[in-house]
């Protein structure tokens, strides 16, 4: 019994101790908070305007889709070397580009070196 009433007694002190570094921590915090506002710049009302939006610039065609492009404007289909004449492209780029359509379903190979859009 004695045993259990100095533990008590020990936790009591423990929570009074407890109590008041909360209550010093908590106004130390108060006067820094005191100083932050006291030092925080005032406010001004914005005269700004809204931002002016400037009109829609048109999109830059990628590569691929150039190539797309001229493909599916052709009926019939269109061969590699079309393609060079009108893209300026080199046939590497072309040929990967064009691989790269076939796997992914765009266009289809009707005979070597001649391409349709599906």
């Amino acid at each position: 019994m004695k045993a259990l009433k100095r533990d008590l007694q020990s936790v009591a002190k423990s929570l009074k101790l407890l109590t008041q570094k909360t209550e010093r921590m908590a106004s130390k915090l108060a006067k820094l908070e005191k100083t932050q506002a006291d030092k925080s710049p005032r406010v001004r009302a914005s005269t700004r305007t809204a931002k002016k939006t400037s009109p829609a610039k048109a999109k830059k065609v990628t590569a691929t889709g150039s190539v797309l492009g001229i493909i599916q404007s052709s009926k019939n289909g269109v061969d590699t070397e079309t393609l060079k004449r009108k893209t300026g492209f080199s046939d590497k780029k072309i040929w990967n580009i064009i691989n790269r359509q076939k796997r992914q379903g765009a266009i289809k190979s009707v005979r070597r070196g001649f391409y349709v859009s599906t």
